[in-house]
């Protein structure tokens, strides 16, 4: 079962042809102006832009409906604490 699903979706446009990639697992997807991409961040996940532009991603978290409010709690707390760790 999933812990987090997390939403991603492309803000900025016009990168002159260079591709915007997201792999999570053995499967690659290019972002597409105006289109959402949806993940599971639960597996192994990279990003790739291979323009000169940046790129702006808004991040929405969602939790998995099967979450009990302990094991939410307990993902908040590790995030917290990989959050002060990476300071």
């Amino acid at each position: 079962v999933p812990l987090v699903i997390v939403a991603a979706s492309l803000l900025a446009g016009g990168w002159g042809g260079a591709p915007c990639s997201i792999r999570v697992g053995n499967e690659e997807k290019y972002w597409k102006e105006g289109e959402v991409l949806v993940l599971d961040t639960t597996y192994v996940h990279s990003t790739k832009n291979e323009s000169s532009r940046p790129r702006y991603v808004l991040v929405l978290r969602f939790w998995h409906p099967g979450l009990t409010e302990e094991e939410r709690r307990a993902i908040h707390l590790s995030h917290a604490i990989l959050a002060g760790a990476s300071k």
